[in-house]
């Protein structure tokens, strides 16, 4: 599965999936992120960026920060973290740690739980399971704290 295939998943069943698209970013939006946080993305982040500017769900509030956010909450998290999505206003967020070569891993932000080194299957995760329901954002976590 990559981003791309998440995004047309997306484009195809947004309204059955309870997602409202923000529009796109531009690619000086996101330049102006990777200088501020003088970080570069990687390009699957980059990719869903340019084809919406983050959504927000029906599921818990749950939403895909906007890239000014990102900007904007990331300044709170250490040099290579940025905060990607967020639920109950901001309950809970997950973060990406981004190494200078464009490798990340995604991490659920309370418990700093490590879940994934690939973004497309994050936004999958949420997809298939929101944040609470089977095969969700916090059956993973839980499933993978459980295998430490």
């Amino acid at each position: 599965m990559t981003i791309r295939d998440i995004i047309q998943r997306i484009s195809r069943n947004k309204e059955a999936l309870g997602i409202t698209l923000y529009p796109p970013a531009t690619q000086l939006d996101i330049d102006v992120v990777e200088n501020a946080l003088n970080l570069p993305l990687p390009s699957e982040l980059k990719e869903f960026y340019l084809f919406c500017n983050g959504f927000e769900s029906e599921e818990d509030l749950f939403r895909m920060v906007p890239l000014d956010e990102m900007r904007e909450m990331s300044s709170r998290l250490t040099d290579n973290q940025i905060v990607i999505a967020e639920y109950l206003v901001y309950c809970d967020y997950w973060e990406m740690s981004v190494n200078k070569n464009e490798s990340y891993e995604i991490s659920e932000g309370s418990y700093h739980t490590i879940l994934t080194d690939s973004f497309a299957l994050f936004l999958d995760r949420f997809l298939s399971g929101g944040v609470f329901e089977h095969g969700g954002l916090y059956e993973w976590k839980d499933t993978i704290i459980k295998r430490s």
